[in-house]
């Protein structure tokens, strides 16, 4: 595998915990892999390493370049997993020791949300506060102290959040089932409380390496280090893309590294492989702006990257002009099915879904469905129907 000078570096280095602040596009998934690769060569245990990351697809890219790189048969193949996956491992082994029964329910989100109505409507409250309850209960989970997390967020909806979370863990146990969340706060609880289950997965794991550290909570963070054992630890990600606050993510934790750990050793990877440089420059300049940050100076050596940019009174003015410029691109020859349009969150969709639909372009949503193809939207459609075309019985 080619690695730059840097990512060599970061590759190579063992002896105490490391850091890669990693920019946008600088190879940061080749230089884990490489790392994994590199300590199985100099004869660490493949079982015996585990690698964090951030989601189910990550994982099992990286296993699958691994499989490339090593050829090692799944039963001597290091962890490669999420926080949620390598902690329901310990957690169904040693459920027992925190009152639970094997074996364990997990509740998906369906079952958790139903749960949590029944649970308003028994308190005479109205069922459609069971979203805000189910993220503050998750919130409070991750923050590793639910405790702590109530006196700053007393209530919800005019009812103690503190009673609401009592009610919910008695009728998880009750099933005895856990939720998402409490995965990793009873694998925390059993680490924390269970001095020779912590020396058993301490043994166990000789090396840990986490990925997109800088989205890693409360949490996630104390089950690094109940986990760690000699120092053993390669972090990497960039706190320039810590996006997941809302979701209790605390990139205080990538900022303090040098602090949190002793004689730890910051490797920086700044030359950008997937963008021009003009676009990196405009990047660095616009990160200028911020707070606390780790400095880097990311650069490119492709060039050609045009950047405009435009003010808009409104999101609607902002696709009509989008939608104006579609046009024109499909009249030099584009189809439009080469032209993509990039948004944040789902509820962005709609002014380009309307400023598409007036100008007749045709549109495809990917990952989810459009806002005129929701259900409720259908339906409202349908009656408007049926009122304009009484004969329309479909």
């Amino acid at each position: 595998m080619q690695l730059t000078e840097h990512q060599q570096n970061a590759v190579i280095y063992t002896g105490t915990p490391a850091l890669v602040v990693a920019g946008a596009g600088s190879g940061k998934t080749r230089t884990l892999t490489a790392k994994i690769h590199h300590l199985i060569r100099q004869g660490f245990d493949p079982a015996r390493i585990l690698a964090i990351t951030f989601t189910n697809k990550a994982a099992g890219e990286m296993k699958d370049r691994l499989r490339l790189l090593t050829g090692l048969s799944d039963d001597r193949f290091p962890w490669v997993r999420t926080y949620h996956s390598a902690c329901y491992h310990i957690l169904k082994e040693h459920c027992t020791l925190v009152g639970y029964e094997k074996p364990l329910q997990i509740y998906a989100a369906y079952a958790q949300q139903k749960l949590i109505k029944e649970i308003l409507l028994e308190m005479n409250m109205d069922k459609k506060h069971a979203a805000k309850v189910m993220y503050q209960i998750s919130n409070a989970k991750n923050s590793g102290n639910p405790t702590a997390y109530f006196n700053y967020h007393p209530k919800v909806a005019r009812v103690s959040l503190a009673e609401l979370f009592s009610a919910y863990s008695r009728a998880l146990r009750t099933a005895n089932a856990v939720d998402f969340d409490d995965i990793l706060l009873q694998t925390r609880n059993i680490l924390r409380d269970h001095k020779e289950v912590r020396q058993q997965y301490q043994e166990l794991f000789q090396y840990i390496l986490v990925d997109e550290y800088q989205d890693t909570n409360n949490l996630q963070e104390e089950l690094t280090r109940l986990l760690l054992k000699n120092g053993n630890l390669f972090c990497v990600g960039d706190d320039w893309q810590a996006i997941y606050g809302f979701r209790g993510s605390n990139v205080s934790h990538f900022l303090s590294f040098p602090e949190n750990y002793k004689d730890a050793r910051i490797f920086r990877l700044e030359q950008n492989f997937r963008s021009a440089d003009e676009i990196v420059r405009m990047a660095n300049r616009l990160m200028d702006h911020t707070g606390d940050r780790i400095e880097k100076t990311c650069f490119s050596q492709k060039r050609g990257g045009i950047i405009a940019t435009h003010r808009f009174f409104d999101d609607d003015e902002e696709a009509r002009w989008v939608c104006r410029k579609i046009r024109t691109l499909q009249a030099t020859g584009i189809p439009y099915h080469r032209i993509g349009i990039l948004y944040r969150t789902k509820f962005c969709s709609l002014p380009f879904e309307k400023a598409l639909r007036t100008l007749q372009i045709p549109y495809q949503m990917m990952g989810s469905r459009g806002f005129f193809e929701r259900k409720e939207i259908l339906d409202l459609n349908c009656y408007l129907t049926a009122a304009a075309f009484p004969k329309d019985d479909v």
